[in-house]
């Protein structure tokens, strides 16, 4: 989703990225630098100041963390990557980018919901989160009061490395000949 209030206050965009940028700047925050190569080979290094940016994106990968299944997520670091090739490569007609984009668009439908960032000394740390769409939602939870039995667990780890544990097997026997 699009960020739409700050501090409980409804703000337009620009508003909301003056407002962020003054808050994240007097507390050191949002100061990077990049070091890449261009198409063409050349090595650049480029200082960036972006407070709000730099904010909102951790806010916003947060809100991923709670909402998009652990496959989703992978394959956005996968997607990312990819795009950020295309466009740096200005191949912004190529029919990848496209597919792309609405994979992007479909998988960022859910991502909705408020996160709660505390700045202190050059640090950003979301706090707080809350989504409709939230995976522990419904309870489920992993440890002690899980849904699973001590049971269900072992037998899930059983079958789960079954691969794992046969290729190390494979590989000891292999090796004692």
């Amino acid at each position: 989703g699009a960020p739409v209030s700050l501090d409980g206050s409804a703000l337009s965009g620009p508003e909301l990225l003056e407002s962020l940028n003054t808050k994240c700047g007097s507390h050191g925050f949002g100061l990077a630098e990049y070091t890449g190569d261009c198409i063409i080979g050349i090595k650049g290094r480029v200082g960036i100041e972006a407070p709000a940016a730099y904010a909102l994106i951790a806010a916003h990968r947060a809100l991923e963390s709670i909402v998009l299944t652990r496959r989703e997520l992978s394959f956005k670091t996968r997607l990312e990557e990819e795009w950020t090739n295309l466009v740096f490569s200005g191949l912004y007609h190529e029919p990848l980018l496209k597919a792309l984009e609405a994979a992007a668009q479909e998988m960022q439908r859910k991502v909705t919901g408020s996160a709660t960032i505390q700045l202190y000394k050059g640090c950003c740390r979301v706090v707080a989160l809350d989504s409709p769409y939230q995976l522990t939602a419904l309870g489920y939870r992993y440890g002690e009061k899980s849904m699973f039995t001590s049971q269900q667990v072992i037998g899930f780890t059983e079958v789960f490395t079954y691969q794992s544990t046969t290729a190390h097997l494979v590989q000891e026997h292999a090796h004692s000949r």
